[in-house]
């Protein structure tokens, strides 16, 4: 609930309670001390802090808005339980949450599932609404683990180097710079991002993309040789996949997906050529921030030539966890850049769709609208790999209140690169994709931070550069820009 006592009705006199969330309520019978709920797209269900601000804007009661700022989005729930068939049990969600094929409600003891209840059909929670189950145990089926599936393309599970040891991510990094890396054998964990929740139903696995990060086009296979999944009996499914024997560096996207083919969860990998450092650049940064952006194969330098293509890494649109190559790079599988708006669990079932929105009036490209997709405290979308995170715009930190007063300045517009800091590091300018097309390269830069607005929730903001001069603006999250990971 969310309280607000300054409204226009009663002299500000009273203390007005607003439902801020949409319910789903049930009761159960049987052996069970808590349940586990998720949607099955893997929407987001919760928020560690969900903040409502209620404004007055000198109306009438029905006139006022909600909007909300959260942090830390959850796609589990996890809760005790009363299973006496009686007693009502109430599951609260975010407002607006779409569930476009279902939910799942595990049923637990001792941290085993025993039992679970699921629907396939769309359901939206809405704030203020309560969607009433009733009594759900004449429709709990016995939980089955998941069955063996050997991979089939020759990893040994038992040898391959665990990318996701000790922490999972949305990305993860082969060094391209060492040999022994050519022809090896990988894998991680099946869980979406850097969270616990583990995949369920995973069928298949496919390279949705490869990039050499230039125009020329890779062949299918030298980035990623191939990719499965493996899965012992009663235990949770890896993701592997072997690189070439002759190691190309470069990138690709692996998803996996259910016996339908939808795909459930996508992991961009990131080949560099050169190993990646990482440093505060002589304070420009509290925490430490790595040398090129994500997806950079090289890091930039400041010489009297253009930074490669290589060193300007990959796109992202605001919030979103999969990146995008430039429309001018070449690429062995297929990348979209004129899709609709889209729901976030609709971005996560189609993670090489770019989001055209049409013009500037449409400035998110979800139709969510939500705040919390990236958050200082590291999310589930977060695009970085393990132990680090998109910035967080700190004005006590010289990279976000002001890199031109920064020891080591210095912008070229002959060869378009800037760097600051002692030691310095530097920064390509890539331009960016708008409506689907590489706008103003060698003349702008975007460099996300993970940030939002509280006030217009279309908008974020990143670190500008324009033709010499640089600030911190706000931005349409529709934009795609790039993004200098920072140690968590």
């Amino acid at each position: 609930m969310a309280g607000c006592n300054n409204d226009t009705v009663n002299d500000g006199n009273s203390f007005t309670l607003y439902n801020c969330c949409g319910i789903i309520s049930f009761t159960v019978s049987g052996d069970f001390d808590s349940y586990s709920f998720s949607g099955n797209g893997g929407e987001v269900v919760g928020y560690t802090t969900y903040l409502v601000r209620i404004q007055d804007g000198n109306s009438s009661l029905d006139k006022r808005n909600f909007n909300n700022g959260s942090t830390g989005p959850l796609t589990t729930i996890t809760e005790d339980v009363v299973c006496d068939g009686t007693t009502v049990n109430y599951i609260c969600l975010p407002n607006g949450t779409d569930f476009s094929g279902g939910f799942t409600i595990q049923f637990l003891k001792g941290g085993s599932i025993k039992k679970i209840v699921t629907t396939s059909k769309a359901v939206n929670v809405a704030r203020g609404k309560l969607l009433p189950l009733g009594n759900v145990t004449g429709n709990l089926k016995d939980y089955v683990a998941p069955t063996s599936h050997p991979n089939t393309i020759g990893v040994d599970v038992a040898t391959a180097t665990n990318l996701g040891d000790p922490a999972t991510a949305n990305s993860y990094i082969v060094d391209g710079s060492v040999p022994a890396n050519a022809g090896a054998s990988f894998k991680f964990k099946a869980v979406k991002g850097n969270s616990a929740t583990v995949l369920s139903g995973v069928a298949s696995v496919s390279v949705l993309w490869e990039t050499k990060n230039t125009s020329t086009a890779p062949s299918a296979g030298d980035i990623i040789a191939s990719a499965d999944y493996d899965q012992a009996a009663g235990e949770d499914p890896y993701i592997v996949f072997k690189t070439p024997a002759t190691l190309t560096p470069g990138n690709a996207l692996i998803a996996a997906k259910n016996a339908g083919g939808d795909i459930l969860w996508s992991w961009h990998i990131w080949i560099p050529a050169t190993a990646i450092t990482s440093s505060t650049f002589g304070g420009i940064v509290a925490n430490a921030m790595m040398d090129r952006n994500l997806g950079a194969l090289v890091a930039a330098e400041a010489d009297e030539a253009e930074p490669p293509v290589t060193s300007f890494g990959l796109f992202y649109a605001w919030g979103r966890k999969d990146p995008f190559p430039s429309p001018k790079t070449g690429v062995a599988g297929s990348v979209s850049y004129d899709a609709a708006l889209m729901t976030v669990a609709e971005s996560v079932q189609n993670p090489t769709a770019y989001v055209k929105t049409g013009g500037d009036s449409v400035k998110d490209w979800t139709t969510e609208m939500d705040n919390g997709l990236w958050a200082k405290t590291k999310t589930v979308y977060d695009p970085c790999p393990a132990g680090y995170s998109v910035a967080y715009r700190d004005k006590a930190e010289t990279f976000w209140g002001g890199i031109s007063g920064a020891t080591g300045y210095e912008f070229n517009t002959t060869y378009k690169w800037f760097k600051a800091g002692d030691p310095a590091t530097v920064f390509p300018v890539p331009g960016y994709i708008d409506q689907g097309s590489l706008e103003k390269e060698g003349v702008r830069a975007y460099i996300w931070s993970s940030y939002a607005s509280s006030g217009d929730k279309n908008i974020a903001y990143q670190m500008y550069v324009d033709s010499g001069s640089i600030s911190v603006t706000e931005q349409r999250k529709s934009r795609a820009g790039n993004i200098r990971c920072v140690a968590e």
